[in-house]
């Protein structure tokens, strides 16, 4: 049996903002031209990044701002593996 994580204050905002209807849903861009976002499109605008930055980014990657937060949320990558706990292991490599 798995331990069940609990949200953090952030992450509560970030759902409460997906459930709020205050952002129009959109795909593969963090926000489209006419204001929409993805999820991840909401989930930096709840970490205080302006609407100007995210439109028309494909990818919360693209920047330095972007990258911090999904460090804030604790968002895992596709291995389960805290984003943080990968870039420090991804450092560790290539600079020792």
């Amino acid at each position: 049996m798995t331990k069940k994580q609990r949200l953090t204050k952030l992450q509560k905002e970030w759902v409460k903002a997906l459930r709020s209807g205050r952002y129009k849903q959109t795909t593969s861009t963090l926000c489209s031209k006419d204001g929409a976002y993805c999820c991840l499109g909401v989930a930096a605008r709840v970490c205080g990044i302006p609407k100007a930055k995210l439109i028309g980014v494909g990818d919360l990657g693209d920047s330095q701002r972007l990258e911090e937060a999904k460090v804030a949320l604790r968002l895992r990558d596709s291995s389960g593996r805290l984003l943080n706990e990968y870039k420090k292991d991804e450092y560790n490599r290539t600079h020792t």
